[in-house]
């Protein structure tokens, strides 16, 4: 609880960017999602979200190139070659679906962010990828 609060506090006094650093940590990252009220922070957290999903795409289709590999040259590998897909296969499960549930948390916190503007009354700022976010 005081590392929340003191993350808290370093996140108001250091601004945005100290905060998207932060959230590379998986326990700040909770504290992180569970304090952003600002704009900034529930932008942060959506580019953060954004590049985990980029990473998790990239992962999966190195496993599926492994895959095809597999597939394609089985008779190398022998009675592993089943195990190897199947192992394979899981992986590039696991990767796509932590790519979707990343790219709805990065919607979510686009949405907030948005929210955010529009409840401190500065509608001027808010730009079209708010309307774009909001409607999609």
């Amino acid at each position: 609880m005081l590392l929340a609060i003191l993350l808290l506090f370093s996140l108001i006094s250091c601004g945005h960017t100290h905060f998207y650093d932060a959230v590379q940590d998986t326990g700040a990252r909770r504290a992180a999602i569970e304090s952003a009220r600002l704009r900034n922070d529930h932008d942060a957290l959506s580019r953060y979200f954004e590049d985990l999903a980029r990473e998790m795409q990239g992962k999966a289709r190195e496993k599926k190139q492994l895959l095809d590999h597999y597939e394609s040259k089985s008779y190398l590998y022998g009675r592993r070659a089943e195990n190897l897909k199947s192992h394979t296969e899981a992986g590039v499960r696991r990767y796509e679906n932590i790519a979707r549930r990343s790219l709805r948390e990065a919607d979510a916190h686009r949405r907030l962010a948005c929210e955010s503007a529009r409840q401190s009354g500065r509608n001027r700022t808010i730009d079209a990828s708010c309307h774009e976010s909001a409607y999609n």
